[in-house]
């Protein structure tokens, strides 16, 4: 998230030492607040029915197309979804429903 207040150059949070202090460091501590507000203040989220005017998007289809896997296929997507699996369930133990996910 850094590199993106960097990139953004959002003052004075894109200087390491201020971003570590208020922002970092708290959220590290349990104290998402901090990082909530930035972010709230830097971003900006549209809903589709916002925009939907603007975007004039055709109708969507939906087409399902069922694969035959051979055997060799099938093994390699087993182990895929294993590999994706565990991958997963490491970055899960990091990830808090407490989190807030923006101001309110």
């Amino acid at each position: 998230m850094y590199g993106l207040v960097l990139f953004l150059d959002a003052e004075p949070y894109c200087q390491s030492q201020w971003y570590r202090r208020l922002i970092s460091q708290p959220y590290h501590q349990g104290h998402a607040t901090p990082n909530v507000d930035l972010f709230s203040s830097l971003m900006w989220r549209n809903s589709k029915d916002d925009v939907a005017h603007e975007l004039q998007l055709p109708e969507q289809t939906e087409q399902t197309h069922w694969l035959t896997f051979s055997l060799v296929e099938k093994y390699f997507y087993r182990k895929q979804r294993e590999m994706c699996q565990t991958e997963a369930s490491k970055v899960c133990m990091y990830i808090t429903c407490s989190l807030r996910l923006f101001s309110a």
